[in-house]
């Protein structure tokens, strides 16, 4: 009897050694690792293009290619396919995350954010800077409405605390 009861509790502690390093492996897959180093990040991945950094609210995440299965606001902030990125003159870069609980929701703490705070992008091994110039809310639609202005753009969208809205961030970018 005592020799069955240690080899049960031999199979279930070998079992759920399995189970955590399974969990382990598989997590790992959608969450990467980023320094908190404002350089470009050391992360080495063929689908990785560069980092948002915003520091009022300590939030620094990978970005990855628009094509890419990890650009998915369900595991990461996401690039919005209708991004322009800043490679020349009149850039516009849409990123969009969850807020609210659970472990996505990066962009919770979006709506601290106010005029003059500012929004780090690392695209391409180049840091563009960028200054909060507009905070509002407007109605939950599923687009991104408004007049672009003769500049580079940076808009951050998440859901808001209000129910049926979204709340949309804008900034240029600092020359």
């Amino acid at each position: 009897m005592l020799k069955k009861l240690l080899l049960v509790s031999f199979i279930l502690v070998i079992y759920l050694v399995s189970c955590i390093t399974i969990y382990t492996k598989y997590s790992k897959s959608f969450k990467s690792k980023i320094t908190m180093d404002t350089k470009i990040s050391k992360v080495v991945d063929s689908e990785y293009i560069g980092y948002i950094y915003i520091p009022k609210i300590n939030l620094k995440k990978n970005l990855f290619s628009i094509n890419s299965n990890k650009n998915n606001i369900e595991y990461n902030v996401e690039v919005l396919k209708e991004t322009i990125f800043p490679d020349g003159n009149n850039s516009i870069v849409f990123l969009a995350a969850h807020s609210g609980t659970g472990s996505n929701a990066y962009f919770n703490d979006l709506k601290y954010l106010s005029s003059n705070d500012e929004v780090i992008l690392s695209y391409n091994n180049t840091i563009y800077k960028y200054i909060v110039i507009d905070k509002k809310e407007v109605l939950k639609n599923g687009y991104i409405t408004g007049n672009r202005i003769n500049s580079d753009e940076i808009i951050l969208t998440t859901c808001s605390d209000s129910k049926g809205k979204q709340l949309i961030i804008r900034g240029i970018l600092k020359k």
